[in-house]
């Protein structure tokens, strides 16, 4: 097995919560794997995201570490990117590397989160501060941090208020469930609208062997911010 790929880079630089956090992303049942030692779970988390990135039939052709990342990332940047049928420009053997596209994501994320502020009122907004701090009091936050933490990102900054990945496990619970759960399944069904019967026919298909984006979109995006703790936990 090669451990050259950039997704074992990533993996290697997780917390142990880190990496059951991401079996969660995966749809995977982590109290299973606690038992496993870090190896064994970076080893699966490899696996499983490689296969849900996949197209199935491709992916009968290649070993299981065989899809490289920067061929993920692409996939998640182009589901991301604005418009209905838009794509990146980023290809897999272009010069940009996968910390490149990490960044594109990590800033559409972020225009995402602000876009999805912008449209609550005053109310709904209060209720989702007080939702995030009290998600993080619970997680062991002193709850002044938590205030502020939770004050930061309702202006619409994610970064810096997710470098603890304490701090990002809360907020990941409640943002992939209000972004991520119906968002993503209408970005897949937009495939089927066009096309009359042969395309939807096409497109279903599509869908059905194409990558599973309800489980590459937060786990990527976990990644990416796994990447951005270990960096700032190196520079204290």
């Amino acid at each position: 097995m090669s451990t050259d790929d950039k997704l074992f880079d990533r993996l290697n630089m997780a917390k142990r919560a880190d990496l059951l956090a991401l079996l969660g992303d995966l749809k995977l049942d982590s109290d299973e794997y606690r038992k496993y030692e870090n190896d064994r779970l970076i080893d699966i988390v490899s696996r499983e995201l490689r296969s849900a990135a996949g197209n199935s039939i491709a992916n009968t052709m290649r070993g299981p570490h065989d899809l490289p990342y920067k061929q993920i990332l692409i996939d998640v940047a182009d589901k991301l990117c604005p418009g209905r049928f838009s794509q990146t420009e980023f290809k897999l053997s272009d010069l940009n590397t996968s910390e490149d596209i990490e960044s594109y994501i990590y800033d559409r994320i972020g225009e995402i989160w602000k876009k999805y502020l912008d449209s609550l009122n005053a109310s709904d907004r209060a209720k989702l501060q007080l939702q995030f701090e009290k998600d993080l009091r619970e997680r062991g936050l002193p709850s002044q941090i938590a205030t502020g933490t939770a004050s930061t990102l309702m202006t619409g900054v994610l970064g810096g208020a997710l470098v603890a990945p304490l701090v990002a496990t809360a907020v990941f619970g409640s943002l992939w469930t209000m972004l991520f759960g119906v968002t993503t399944a209408q970005m897949i069904a937009g495939g089927l609208l066009g096309g009359g019967p042969i395309g939807l026919i096409i497109a279903g298909v599509a869908v059905a062997s194409g990558p599973s984006y309800r489980k590459t979109i937060p786990c990527v995006v976990r990644l990416i911010f796994i990447k951005l703790s270990y960096e700032a936990e190196k520079n204290l």
